[in-house]
């Protein structure tokens, strides 16, 4: 189904700020919602939170640790492995009180392309597998849940399931739209991308299977082309949905 174009903007609601510096994050801001008694119209009580960031470097200048802390406090980490090629080979979440939040593995092919990711997270893990078109380009990820299983008479076992794929379209040299599907075939979101005269990403516009548009991520760069900042707006009625907690974990992957 193509996306319908009778969206309103004025439906989005900036949930996210990022500024960057020589294309590296460098400040990066939350806004929180909350819900009140008078209703929907003051659902969007706003508190803004910065965040500041501390990264570390490995002798290649990978990013080989990124901190976030509010008030001197620490808030989250992120931290990288790479591989003899330069590779992220191995990469962890961890947040506030929590030792560890997500776990992720990346395999590659000979060519150094990723073959699969996979995610662990709270007793399960999920894969993702890549494909490539005659260009090398990703043209499908399929996603697997995979779920630890009791068998008759104590043992565990995998169970793995086909959770979402994901597809993509391009033209001559630019990713055009994604498309993720369900396990069933159905449509649960599509994204299309925009680009302005420089060819430089500028929008990415996620819609949802009725064709309502409900994030939207913005871009901005600097006359060297380095970007400079970004933007995620979530349609007020899927904040609490998209806005942050997995799905956005999941959107903020695949975009």
């Amino acid at each position: 189904m193509k996306p319908s174009k009778q969206h309103q903007t004025d439906n989005l609601v900036l949930v996210q700020f990022a500024y960057y510096q020589d294309d590296r994050l460098v400040e990066l801001y939350n806004r929180h919602h909350f819900s009140t008694p008078n209703g929907i119209d003051d659902l969007f009580q706003e508190k803004r939170d910065k965040c500041e960031l501390r990264e570390s470097h490995d002798n290649s200048e990978n990013s080989t640790i990124v901190e976030f802390y509010r008030d001197n406090n620490f808030v989250s980490c992120h931290e990288f492995i790479y591989d003899d090629y330069g590779n992220v080979s191995n990469q962890w979440f961890y947040q506030q009180n929590i030792d560890l939040e997500l776990g992720i593995d990346f395999f590659y092919d000979k060519n150094h392309r990723k073959e699969q990711a996979t995610f662990y997270r709270y007793g399960f893990m999920y894969s993702i597998f890549y494909e490539y078109d005659p260009k090398l380009r990703i043209s499908k990820m399929a996603s697997r849940t995979i779920h630890p299983r009791i068998e008759i008479g104590g043992g565990i076992s995998n169970a793995e399931q086909l959770a979402c794929t994901f597809s993509y379209k391009y033209d001559r040299d630019k990713l055009l739209e994604e498309r993720c599907t369900g396990e069933h075939g159905q449509t649960a979101w599509t994204i299309n991308y925009v680009y302005d005269r420089k060819n430089r990403l500028i929008e990415k516009n996620a819609y949802d299977r009725k064709g309502i548009l409900f994030c939207k991520i913005a871009l901005c760069y600097d006359e060297n082309n380095r970007k400079t900042e970004a933007q995620r707006l979530v349609h007020k009625d899927y904040v609490r949905e998209w806005a942050f907690g997995d799905n956005a974990v999941m959107l903020d992957f695949m975009m």
